[in-house]
């Protein structure tokens, strides 16, 4: 009770007293969970592995693996970008549980920020297979496919998204892009003017690529006619 008291007020000695408590319930892995968020929450990585380290040494070697500690482990390497050990861990913990939507969302997403979009590709896809409605997976494999060059599954990819939620400005200007590189000026001309419709200043950088992009689209376009 009084970690939890000292939590909510975002109070530091709150750690302490979470120890105070796992020292005698060691087996609360409601109570683990919520030191080592604390801990990461105050960007303490390594004060968070060495307890989740100590908790498995005192588990013994005869203890089954345990799966909220291997994504407590994960998430913690994923703040540090130890992307290789995030890896490991997540792998380990699919061995385990081979269909949790969640691990292999989180691999996608970090083979995705190492830029192994044919692995990202391949766990985000198992993702969906197992969680279809889950946005934040269609997300990322947008941003897989559109990195990796793959601008037609990019924008099928898109248009699954927009059936589950409006687009925004950022989405429109992947679209125009994507149309771009696909030599189709006027649905590329249509995304451009939709985002600079919805960005309103907030990205000056890519505002002035589709409005000069807008002036050949519609060059080209008049030429067409």
């Amino acid at each position: 009770g009084v970690a939890e008291c000292l939590a909510a007020q975002k109070k530091p000695e709150a750690a302490d007293a979470y120890r105070s408590y796992l020292a005698v319930q060691p087996t609360d892995s409601g109570a683990r969970a919520r030191l080592v968020h604390l801990l990461v929450e105050h960007q303490q990585y390594d004060v968070a592995l060495a307890d989740l380290n100590r908790a498995e040494a005192g588990q013994g070697a005869n203890t089954p693996p345990n799966l909220d500690a291997m994504r407590m482990r994960a998430d913690i390497q994923v703040a540090q970008k130890k992307w290789d050990d995030a890896i490991a861990t997540l792998n380990k913990a699919v061995a385990l549980s081979p269909r949790d939507a969640q691990l292999h969302g989180g691999l996608g997403r970090i083979y995705l920020q190492k830029r192994d979009f044919p692995d990202a590709l391949k766990e985000l896809k198992v993702a969906l297979q197992l969680d279809a409605g889950n946005v934040a997976y269609w997300k990322d494999l947008s941003s897989s496919y559109y990195l990796s060059g793959d601008c037609v599954s990019t924008l099928a990819t898109l248009d699954q998204i927009a059936k589950m939620e409006t687009p925004g400005a950022g989405g429109w200007f992947i679209r125009g892009l994507c149309y771009d590189k696909l030599n189709q000026p006027k649905p590329a001309l249509e995304a451009y003017q939709k985002f600079l419709s919805l960005d309103q200043g907030q990205n000056a950088d890519q505002e002035w690529q589709a409005q000069e992009r807008s002036k050949i689209l519609r060059k080209v376009l008049e030429h067409k006619r």
